[in-house]
């Protein structure tokens, strides 16, 4: 009786390790990717900026 109430006892606490284990790796990943996407974004941003400085120099030109 003892030896299965271990067993349980131990599968339950793996499992409940496993859990953590996936959630913490999940937020550290998860907050790569975003700030990824932020950069990514932030770069585009910049990108469309500068053409449209570039188009308004051109039109304030002529």
């Amino acid at each position: 009786m003892k030896d299965k109430l271990f067993i349980v006892f131990g599968k339950l606490t793996f499992a409940m390790l496993c859990i953590l284990v996936f959630l913490a790796v999940g937020k550290f990943v998860g907050h790569g990717i975003v700030t990824a996407w932020d950069r990514q974004a932030h770069g585009e941003q910049a990108y469309i900026n500068s053409h449209k400085a570039d188009i308004q120099a051109h039109w304030n030109k002529e």
